[in-house]
């Protein structure tokens, strides 16, 4: 037999018993199809979206499509964890054809706990792990469309990838792979508010939908390909045209092992703050030490390392903004957030840092270390901030195991940090 004649058996087969082609497949030869440019005759051997009875694709895409792209509207509102499941089958194919590489189990499972600090059950009932993008602690389950509301992200367990929540429409070349539905378009979307008739946008309406559709590919394939196959090209294009997700990584979740990331996360919020007011820069050591969902302090010590590396004789702008923490936030705002021991011990791992560099640099530049004195100095102090208690436990604590703090302490370095006495 003929390869044309034994290719053209194995179809009528197929189509005799109605088995059904997955729809990840069938996104994977559409995708590669579009890609190629094959030809119209090329496409006449190849099975059609309309061939396919059974695939979910297309019904999940016309719904969407029919609902329209008005979150003002509604159009948004009925969507389900099956438009979710739709969205990562297309989503799949995608990155398959951009080279993304599955993991195992267990190094999924190491990379989620490391990453997101959180522990995912592969064998449990529920599909997705939800994270908030602006509240790790929220546990509650449900499937929402992302917008700046909503900034939530899924993880997949079956298929070990994470996505934000897309309209198909947002992501898929609808137009080009399924011309077939464009038909739904064509009626307007009317509704009433407030007693005017209103028209809900459609998403051909949407002037930039390709370069936004475009920026969700792009997005979900780097940033899948930079947290489970470490790939460095990923996580340059992530430093540029992601930075508010590798900012969400380190505030939110703690992720402070990679020093790209903590590099341009520091110097973000250092801007961000900066651009309010001087005390503000204090903020900064809200990213540093945080409370965990179980209500216990969490010292970023990815972070402090980087800012030790950052800190110099003519740069001294994190370093400073943490004892801006103490002076501004910590003992104010700030202080019914932590136990006494935990202001203590944050107190000693910034003093860590601060009080050997002010001794080594103080004088010695004309652009930084200009304060008279340390934070810790001022917080002790009975003409200032009056709060000796935070020595005692931390000589108690044995200084938190931490050496340059102990050795700057018990030299008496601490102590002859006193500012000259002002004249009468």
């Amino acid at each position: 037999m003929s390869k044309e004649k034994m290719v053209e058996a194995s179809r009528t087969q197929i189509m005799k018993n109605k088995i059904r082609v997955p729809g990840s497949v069938l996104l994977m030869f559409l995708l590669s199809s579009l890609t190629a440019n094959c030809s119209k005759e090329a496409g006449k051997d190849k099975h059609s979206p309309m061939e396919l009875e059974h695939d979910s694709i297309r019904p999940t895409l016309a719904r969407q499509i029919e609902a329209g792209a008005s979150e003002e509207y509604g159009s948004f509102d009925q969507y389900t964890k099956k438009d979710l499941d739709v969205l990562i089958e297309v989503e799949k194919a995608k990155m398959d054809q951009n080279g993304f590489k599955q993991i195992t189990n267990e190094d999924f499972v190491k990379r989620i706990e490391n990453i997101f600090g959180k522990k995912i059950e592969i064998s449990s009932s529920q599909e997705y792990l939800k994270l908030n993008l602006k509240n790790k602690c929220d546990q509650v389950s449900d499937y929402k469309i992302f917008s700046p509301e909503h900034q939530n992200i899924y993880i997949s367990k079956k298929d070990k990838i994470l996505t934000s929540f897309y309209p198909l429409p947002a992501f898929l070349d609808y137009n080009a792979l399924f011309p077939e539905l464009r038909k739904l378009e064509k009626t307007p979307i009317e509704f009433t508010r407030d007693g005017d008739k209103m028209y809900a946008q459609r998403w051909k309406d949407i002037a930039d939908l390709e370069i936004l559709r475009n920026k969700n590919i792009q997005t979900t394939i780097h940033r899948n390909k930079y947290l489970f196959n470490d790939n460095r090209s990923s996580l340059n294009w992530l430093a540029v045209k992601d930075q508010d997700f590798l900012k969400r990584l380190v505030a939110e979740f703690g992720y402070d092992q990679e020093e790209k990331i903590n590099t341009l996360a520091l110097r973000l919020f250092f801007e961000e703050y900066s651009a309010e007011d001087d005390m503000s820069l204090g903020k900064l050591g809200r990213i540093v030490f945080v409370k965990g969902c179980d209500g216990k302090l969490q010292i970023r010590k990815g972070l402090l390392n980087s800012i030790e590396k950052s800190t110099t004789e003519d740069d001294d702008r994190y370093i400073t903004a943490l004892g801006d923490y103490i002076i501004a936030y910590l003992y104010k705002e700030d202080d019914n957030t932590f136990t006494p021991n935990e202001k203590a011990e944050i107190v000693a791992y910034i003093s860590n840092i601060e009080g050997p560099a002010f001794h080594k640099y103080k004088n010695e530049s004309d652009s930084a270390w200009e304060q008279a004195a340390t934070p810790l100095y001022f917080l002790l102090s009975k003409d200032a901030m009056n709060h000796p208690e935070v020595l005692d436990i931390i000589k108690k604590n044995n200084y938190f195991d931490l050496q340059p703090l102990k050795e700057y302490i018990e030299s008496g370095q601490l102590e002859k940090e006193a500012p000259p006495a002002q004249e009468k």
